[in-house]
Parts: C-alpha cells; sequence; structure tokens
C-alpha cells in the first residue's frame, strides 16, 4: 500500500500520467544483457574458435593423405645416340630418352603410429580449452549480472528520492496552507510564510536533481544492456528486506564449487600439464606408415604409355642430438604449471577474502535496515507532534519543516537501505559463483 501510495504521488505531482515504455523484472533484465553484451559475444566467438581448434587437433589421428600431378614441357625430346665404326658403312643412329612432355601423378598416405603422446595430449589439451574458455565466459556473465544488479537497484533509489522529494513538498504545501490561516488570524508572522516559501523552493530543486538522477541511473542501465539510450523504460520495484543469509562457511564451499575463477586456473594448470607431455614427447621416437603410388608418363621407361609404381614402409625418427633443445622446453612448460599454481593459492585467498567482506557487508545492510526502520517510526511521530504544536501555536514554522526533512530523509534511508541490501546480496553471490541462468 505505502508503495502504491508513493506510485500515485509521482504521478499528482508530475501533472500528467505519461505512457510508460517497458517495464523489466531484475531477471528480465539479466537475460537481456546477458543475451546482447557484446563482451559476451566476443567470449562465444572464441569458444567457437577453440572448438574448432578442437576438430582439427582430432584430425591428427587420421592417416594424411596427399596428392600430386606435375608437367614439364622439354624444349625438345632427349634423345641418346652411338655411332658404328665408319668400316661398317652404318649411318649413326638415335633414340629418344624421354619424350618432350612428362608427366607425374602421385598419391602419397602417412600414418602416425607412435608419437610419444604428442597427438593424444594435444587433443587432450584443446578439449580442456574449451573449458577454460567457458570459465572465462562465465567470469565476463557474472560480473555483467552484478553490474545490471547494482544499476537496476541505482534506478529505483533514485525512484524513491524523487517520490521522497514529492512528499515533502505535499506535506510543505499543506504546512502552507496551515501557515497562511495562522498568519491571517495574526497568530504567526510573515516570517513563517517566507520560511515556508523557502523550503517550498528547495523542494523543487530537490525534485529536478532526482529525476536527474533518474535519468542518468536509466542512461547507464540502457548502456549496460546494450540498449538504445533513446528507449524508455521503468523498472519493476523489489522491496525485499531480508533473504536466507546461510552461515559464512557455506558460501565460502560454494564458491570452492562454482567459482569460474578458480575452475578457470584449474584448467590453466592442465592445459600446462598436457603441455609439458607435448615437449616430452620430443624425447621419444616418432613411427609413421607411409605408402606412396605414382603414375608417370613421358620419362626414361615410360615414354609412351603410362607406368605406375608403388612403395610402403616404416619410418622411424629419433631426435638424437639437439643441445638439449628439448629438454629446456620441457623445463620450461613445468615452470608455467608452477606459475599458475601459485596464481591458483592466491586467487583461493583472494575469493576467501572477497566472500567474506561481502558477507560482513549483508550483515551491516542488514542491520541499516533494522535501524532505518526504527528512525522512519520515530520521524513520523515526531512530525505528527510539530504539526499538533504548531496548530496549537507550541511550535514554530521551523520545527515543522525540520521535522519534514528528518521524515524525508528516514523515509528515503530506509529505501536506500533495502536496496543496499539487494546489492550486498547480489555481491555475495557472485563472490560464491552463482551460475547464470541463461
Amino acid at each position: 500500500m505505502k508503495n502504491t501510495f508513493f506510485i500515485f504521488l509521482f504521478f499528482v505531482f508530475t501533472g500528467t500520467f505519461v505512457s510508460a515504455g517497458e517495464i523489466l523484472s531484475l531477471q528480465e533484465s539479466i537475460d537481456i544483457g546477458i543475451k546482447n553484451n557484446l563482451l559476451i559475444k566476443i567470449d562465444e566467438a572464441r569458444l567457437r574458435q577453440v572448438e574448432m581448434e578442437k576438430q582439427e587437433v582430432y584430425s591428427y589421428f587420421f592417416p594424411r593423405v596427399s596428392s600430386s600431378f606435375t608437367y614439364t614441357r622439354l624444349d625438345e625430346a632427349q634423345k641418346m645416340g652411338f655411332a658404328l665404326p665408319p668400316e661398317l658403312g652404318i649411318p649413326p643412329m638415335s633414340f629418344k630418352v624421354t619424350d618432350a612432355n612428362l608427366y607425374t601423378l602421385g598419391f602419397g598416405l602417412l600414418q602416425p603410429l607412435y608419437t610419444g603422446g604428442k597427438i593424444k595430449s594435444s587433443y587432450a589439451k584443446a578439449e580442456e580449452n574449451i573449458k577454460r574458455t567457458i570459465f572465462e565466459q562465465n567470469i565476463t556473465a557474472q560480473d555483467l549480472v552484478l553490474e545490471i544488479k547494482k544499476g537496476y537497484f541505482n534506478i529505483l533509489k533514485a525512484q524513491k528520492m524523487l517520490l521522497a522529494a514529492l512528499s515533502l513538498k505535499k506535506t510543505t504545501e499543506e504546512h502552507m496552507r496551515v501557515a497562511q490561516a495562522s498568519f491571517n488570524e495574526g497568530l504567526v508572522t510573515k516570517i513563517d510564510i517566507l520560511k515556508t516559501e523557502v523550503f517550498l523552493v528547495n523542494t523543487d530543486k530537490q525534485i529536478l536533481e532526482a529525476q536527474n538522477a533518474i535519468d542518468l541511473a536509466k542512461s547507464a542501465f540502457s548502456f549496460l544492456l546494450n540498449r538504445p539510450l533513446s528507449e524508455d523504460f521503468e523498472v519493476k520495484d523489489i522491496l525485499e528486506e531480508q533473504k536466507d543469509t546461510k552461515a559464512l562457511a557455506y558460501w565460502t564451499q560454494l564458491a570452492y564449487e562454482q567459482r569460474p575463477e578458480i575452475k578457470r586456473l584449474e584448467s590453466i594448470s592442465k592445459i600446462y600439464a598436457h603441455d609439458i607431455n607435448i615437449e616430452k614427447s620430443g624425447l621419444k621416437p616418432q613411427i609413421s606408415f607411409f605408402s606412396n603410388y605414382e603414375l608417370d608418363r613421358g620419362s626414361q621407361g615410360a615414354i609412351d604409355e603410362w607406368q605406375d609404381s608403388w612403395n610402403i614402409g616404416i619410418a622411424i625418427g629419433f631426435d638424437i642430438w639437439n643441445k638439449g633443445e628439448t629438454r629446456y622446453r620441457v623445463k620450461k612448460a613445468e615452470n608455467k604449471k608452477q606459475e599458475i599454481d601459485r596464481q591458483y593459492e592466491l586467487q583461493v585467498k583472494s575469493i576467501e577474502l572477497e566472500i567474506k567482506n561481502a558477507y560482513i557487508n549483508l550483515l551491516f545492510a542488514q542491520k541499516e535496515i533494522e535501524t532505518a526502520k526504527k528512525t522512519q517510526e520515530k520521524a513520523k511521530e515526531n512530525l505528527r507532534i510539530a504539526n499538533t504544536l504548531y496548530k496549537e501555536g507550541m511550535a514554530t514554522t521551523t520545527d515543522v519543516l525540520d521535522a519534514q526533512t528528518d521524515l524525508t530523509s528516514a523515509e528515503n534511508d530506509y529505501y536506500q537501505a533495502l536496496y543496499n541490501y539487494q546489492t550486498a546480496y547480489g555481491v555475495l553471490e557472485k563472490a560464491a559463483g552463482k551460475p547464470i541462468n541463461r
């Protein structure tokens, strides 16, 4: 009822019932943001790239078939000649060794049989790289969701500031009518009227400032959602005071299981482990099966017709001496893995601190709500008493205006505390790595 009354005041004091644009809930805003955000689209493109890399590595398990064709044109056919002794009376003789047109068509097959685990490790690395990319995508999404929540509640905060300013103007105008009646009866001086008029001017200023804050908050929110800045919209109010807080240990354990930053570093550590195996494969023999089939025409032995030939075999390669190059690459890969393992430990400690701070801030936000509610109740009673005493000539205009200001401030603080609590809960959820519903 209270919220409905404030909304009614908003339309009354703005003087018109403006046709509102789209009305967004928090979840709808999150869905739009994830769908439209350019950073997430970049992550999606990167994910498609690493998926193609996996398919590329998968092809290494299969035989590689190649083909080639060459054509060579000689200025003339190559010939071989010989001459018999002159006394025999036989003229010199010659015959073609090759034709002027040379054709060669070849097909080859190469199948790795043993690579020291290089292909297997490369494929496992590609699979892990996909997981890492997904975790990075989740990090981007979770950061975005938190910013959307902050932006959403910033709009609601600004709107409540406007409603509070409008409410203050209404009560001040009511006091003006009482003060004017008292002045007409000679019960108060002109100073009371002037003070109230100055106060009314200040409330108009507060209304303008609050409206400006709403416009700025909406622009920032539209940017987050990658929507046109010119599109009008409203957000649904959320006035929950309490959520299921749970113990700190619950949120910490949840982070160990779900936080994508932790999962990402675990994947990178596995990727570096595969890199070590890939480099170590250089210390092992490389065995392949090969086969070649060739068609030849125009060359020696196949001048006027196609002649084929084929071969099969096993190729074994082993790098006997490279001045320790492979071993240095192995050590380099091992050092990279050690580095990422240290980063993992640092990340875990950092997340533990982040969760604890978020949890403390949430408890503080809960207490702020309780304090603000009590202050609001006392401010209402104070204003009621001030108005009553003023009508009886036992209080001044300053007393009434101060009481009105105190109530406006208390009501505004109460709603700010509610939205701060919602934001603090969102920060804690992000710190614990709450999954994003897509």
